[in-house]
């Protein structure tokens, strides 16, 4: 990944603003583009693109900055996991945290969109996480870390289907009313994500000390049980 500052902030698809938000909605409106953003409900529902951006910069205020800190009660009796299931818990908690920093959805929808996004996927595929969680590992410093939460982040995003998918799976976690006040925001937020390769998220992250060192726990435990994994296997 590119070092955080020598990204010229100019050039990074991402939206903190509301005229930010706007501009964007107005290229996006018409378009065409794939996925189409949300705006037809918003025409069913007389909602304009300036109320949208709007409301979608309050709900980016409102969630953004809220304390983020993960939890460690799902970690209770991790050596006696399997591989997949310890890298499982690394999976969640990335999610959590990267998608807490983007600031588009309340903790309690990220916690259950995490643990969605995970499930679609194959035993298989969540072992192929194991060099992702060893980056984690073996990251030195916040930036390393965060860099590597990020990549990891993106990896499970295009292992069930991206941007698409994802929006399908959080719509699927909302109420039909809450998916017309976030569905904006949710795209656009996913899309930046994606397309900056969460160049923006990762210099958040970086500076979320305490998520970080969950993480870094985690993703040691995981390489501790799946080695152990590995040892039984080969007796």
């Amino acid at each position: 990944m590119n070092d955080i500052t020598q990204i010229n902030p100019d050039k990074l698809f991402v939206y903190k603003t509301e005229s930010e938000i706007l501009e964007c909605l107005k290229k996006y409106d018409g378009s065409g583009a794939v996925p189409r953003l949300p705006l037809s409900i918003l025409d069913k529902y007389k909602i304009t693109l300036k109320q949208a951006a709007h409301q979608s910069y309050k709900i980016l205020q409102r969630n953004r900055y809220n304390k983020i800190e993960l939890k460690k009660t799902h970690r209770d009796n991790l050596s006696e996991s399997s591989c997949a299931e310890a890298i499982v818990i690394v999976a969640v908690d990335c999610i959590a945290l990267v998608f807490d920093v983007m600031g588009f959805l309340d903790h309690d929808v990220v916690d259950e969109v995490a643990h969605k996004i995970v499930d679609r996927l194959s035993e298989d595929q969540i072992r192929g996480l194991y060099e992702y969680v060893g980056a984690i590992y073996d990251a030195d410093g916040a930036l390393q870390s965060a860099e590597a939460i990020v990549e990891l982040v993106l990896v499970l995003l295009n292992l069930v289907g991206g941007l698409s998918s994802v929006i399908s799976i959080i719509e699927d976690c909302m109420t039909f009313w809450d998916w017309v006040e976030y569905g904006v925001i949710v795209t656009l937020q996913l899309a930046a994500l994606i397309s900056t390769g969460g160049a923006s998220e990762i210099a958040e992250v970086a500076l979320l000390a305490a998520s970080l060192v969950v993480i870094a726990e985690d993703a040691a435990d995981a390489i501790e049980a799946c080695r152990a994994a590995k040892e039984c296997a080969n007796k």
